[in-house]
């Protein structure tokens, strides 16, 4: 069985992925929007659904020195984008859950930085004010993703649930890797 760890851009995103990661150990990593040039490691999968602004994320993330994602998921054809797969009109944040499910088949999937709410992004300290007009298409696709994504954090938590001992044995998910947790050591907002 495999478990993706989606990172969303939500200003929680680290304290997320820090409590994710002492959790489990993820066998896929997909970042979303904000998140692609700022995650410090190897990224199997972007998802997007900005295809504008996809060309300075990954000129970023390259100037970084970082690898480019393995692949690139979006709602339409771009450049810059490798794959493309119908928007479920959730947010970033369901349609890289939608890839980590149902396009590479993970068996689980943790949600980081996705609390759909209005949190600030990790580049912003204004609240996010459009989170609740993305709540029809994360209802519409409930039933679907329930047993099988978790949330660390606000709305999609409140909905999905936070990840238990139970639902992590379920998922056969790994067991926590310590180097993952000490490379996001002085990991901040501020990686950019």
């Amino acid at each position: 069985m495999s478990v993706a760890l989606v990172l969303g851009s939500a200003a929680c995103v680290w304290d997320d992925v820090r409590a994710a990661l002492a959790l489990a150990a993820p066998d896929l990593v997909i970042a979303v929007n904000d998140m692609i040039p700022r995650w410090p490691a190897a990224l199997d999968c972007a998802a997007v659904l900005h295809p504008a602004k996809l060309p300075g994320w990954l000129a970023a993330r390259q100037n970084a020195g970082l690898p480019p994602p393995g692949q690139v998921w979006c709602h339409k054809h771009a450049p810059g984008v490798t794959h493309a797969t119908q928007d479920w009109r959730g947010s970033s944040g369901l349609l890289a859950l939608k890839v980590a499910l149902y396009e590479r088949k993970c068996d689980g999937a943790i949600l980081a930085g996705v609390p759909l709410d209005v949190s600030p992004h990790v580049d912003s300290v204004e609240p996010w004010k459009d989170a609740h007009t993305f709540y029809p298409g994360w209802t519409t696709y409930l039933q679907r993703i329930k047993t099988r994504a978790r949330s660390m954090s606000g709305w999609t938590q409140l909905r999905l649930g936070a990840p238990t001992a139970e639902w992590l044995a379920e998922m056969k998910a790994a067991l926590p890797r310590p180097e993952l947790l000490e490379m996001l050591q002085n990991t901040t907002k501020e990686v950019v």
